[in-house]
């Protein structure tokens, strides 16, 4: 916060620091070969990656404890349909203390797991999406 409030002071108007923050987002659309983006979930919808990493996926954490769980399965089935090749979902044992996996990770079909993992890159993205879809329908 501190660190906004100082960007901030450094513009004359309110207008010209949304202008520096809408120029500088839109250098997310331009051509970003050979790099990482770090992108929100809202902010991927209509976007595709060759591949995706989706961390933190423990209950409590996604979905948060305190949202909407239907608006988090929406966000879900968003994030697993962006990746083209790959999706990489984790999660961990111990977050402060004992975590136990995102229940959205049971929606996903056994035909894309290996060894209780996901496995999205072995079947096609059409495949992928019909799954996603058939797994997220009943909770829509």
């Amino acid at each position: 916060l501190q660190e906004l409030i100082q960007l901030a002071g450094s513009f004359h108007s309110a207008r010209e620091l949304l202008d520096h923050a809408a120029l500088a987002t839109s250098s997310l659309d331009e051509d970003q070969t050979g790099r990482v983006r770090m992108l929100t979930l809202h902010r991927s919808k209509g976007l595709e990656f060759r591949h995706v990493f989706l961390p933190a996926w423990e209950d409590g954490v996604f979905p948060p404890a305190y949202g909407l769980i239907e608006e988090e399965r929406r966000l879900a089935y968003v994030a697993i349909t962006r990746g083209m090749r790959r999706v990489t979902i984790s999660h961990c044992a111990f977050r402060r203390s004992a975590a136990q996996p995102s229940p959205f990770l049971a929606d996903i079909p056994a035909r894309n797991r290996v060894n209780g993992l996901l496995r999205a890159s072995a079947i096609s993205r059409a495949d992928r999406l019909k799954g996603a879809t058939a797994a997220f329908a009943d909770h829509r």
